[in-house]
Parts: structure tokens; C-alpha cells; sequence
């Protein structure tokens, strides 16, 4: 959903996207970010910088950014992007009052 959200968009140069998704059990892993990974890949010329902020939680409490960055190691599309400098992965620690909105998987 967000992909497509984006592609609607004009191009934009540098991008934020921050991502509050709860989890209703221990498991973070089914999540596929592939969607999001390719996205960023094929826009790499249009979106000079990415900022990507997740906060998640799960059953036992918040996920640690360690977890985070873990999960996302498996796409190496995106870790590339990180490493060349075109997006960067952040722990979300603020959460607006007003935004209570959650993806629940």
C-alpha cells in the first residue's frame, strides 16, 4: 500500500517514511518488506535520500532496532541502498498522540 501511495506522488528528492506497525505475537519475521525494498530500488534515481523510521512493538513490548535491522538484513537490495548512502534505517521513538493508526499482522 505504501508503494503505490508513492508512485502517485511527484518526484520527490529526499523522502520520510516512518512506518508504526504492532505485531499480536512474539514473531516479527513473516513480514515482507520486499514490496517496500524493490520500491526504493527502482526509485533510487528519483529519491536522492530515504529516510525510513520503524517503530514496532510485539506481544513482550517494543521491538529493539537490533531486531529491525535484522530483519531487514535479508534484503539485500535495500541493505545495498543503506550501505551507499540513498536510505537509512532509524528507530521510530516518537509516536504523535494524535496518530494511533497501527498495521496489525
Amino acid at each position: 500500500m505504501t508503494t503505490q501511495i508513492l508512485r502517485n506522488l511527484s518526484p520527490l528528492k529526499h523522502v520520510t517514511l516512518i512506518l508504526c506497525i504492532r505485531f499480536r505475537d512474539e514473531d516479527i519475521t513473516h513480514v515482507d518488506w520486499s514490496p517496500l525494498a524493490d520500491f526504493l530500488s527502482d526509485r533510487r534515481s528519483s529519491f536522492q535520500h530515504t529516510d525510513l523510521y520503524i517503530r514496532a512493538t510485539k506481544a513482550g513490548g517494543e521491538v529493539s532496532s537490533d531486531e529491525v535491522i535484522s530483519m531487514l538484513s535479508r534484503y539485500e537490495n535495500l541493505m545495498n541502498l543503506v550501505e551507499a548512502g540513498y536510505v537509512s534505517i532509524k528507530e521510530e521513538t516518537y509516536l504523535d498522540v494524535h496518530v494511533n493508526r497501527f498495521l496489525k499482522f
